[in-house]
């Protein structure tokens, strides 16, 4: 059983504004319209089939928070980034990029340099992190996640089950699904190499994997009710 109410619609607005400041946010309607042909056109109607859910409520005022008594999850759902995480990989890399530059200078391999440029990637990349760590944003309906300066989601009514899967280059735990939009693109094919499915989460935000596919899951089922109409969960699709 649903319950919705007021309380907590000027936060996670204000969370959302935070995400994509109004004065730089367009309409859906403006985004949809704005391609006209080509692979512009594709790549805008992806974001905005995905984007619909989220801009919705938001245009009409609808951005009261939601609660599931069965799974006691409370919509919207804010979570941020570790900047701790960041900053020791920023060290970590530092470290090696140094190191680099010592091999290089001293022995003059070229193996030295493929170090520096590897680790001075992942210094960027710490940095930008630690700056403004990533953020997922969890309605009733979808997911939003910006990182690294880029912003995209996906109605959660059409991913399939949230699962962890451990990324052998980072060694870390990340959560991964799949979803319509994702399968016809290049990077679902190594994506599916490496973890079995066609889209990840690029962050835990600040969660345990599990916790976090768990989180989302139970969010699924709400949002597949509310698209259903019933009063129950539908079989899940993959």
């Amino acid at each position: 059983m649903l319950r919705t109410n007021r309380k907590g619609a000027h936060y996670f607005t204000q969370a959302v504004n935070d995400l994509d400041p109004p004065g730089n946010r367009r309409t859906l309607a403006d985004r949809c319209t704005s391609s006209r042909n080509g692979d512009r056109a594709r790549r805008d109607g992806d974001r905005c089939a995905s984007l619909g859910a989220l801009d919705s409520p938001l245009q009409n005022g609808q951005s009261e928070r939601v609660s599931d008594a069965e799974s006691g999850v409370t919509l919207p759902v804010v979570l941020r980034g570790s900047r701790a995480r960041a900053l020791r990989l920023l060290m970590i890399s530092a470290v090696f990029v140094a190191a680099g530059v010592l091999i290089a200078i001293d022995n003059h391999e070229g193996l030295g340099w493929l170090v520096v440029a590897f680790f001075g990637l992942c210094l960027i990349v710490a940095v930008a992190q630690w700056i403004r760590p990533p953020t997922l944003v969890i309605t009733a309906a979808a997911f939003q996640v910006r990182s690294l300066g880029r912003t995209w989601s996906r109605d959660l009514a059409s991913c399939g089950e949230f699962s962890v899967s451990r990324n052998p280059v980072a060694n870390q735990s990340m959560v991964v699904f799949d979803h319509p939009i994702d399968a016809p693109k290049k990077a679902a094919k190594a994506s599916r190499a490496m973890s079995g499915h066609t889209g990840a989460l690029p962050d835990t935000f600040g969660m345990n994997a599990n916790d976090l596919a768990k989180l989302l899951n139970q969010t699924r089922k709400i949002a597949r009710v509310s698209e259903s109409g019933a009063g129950s969960t539908p079989d899940d699709r993959s």
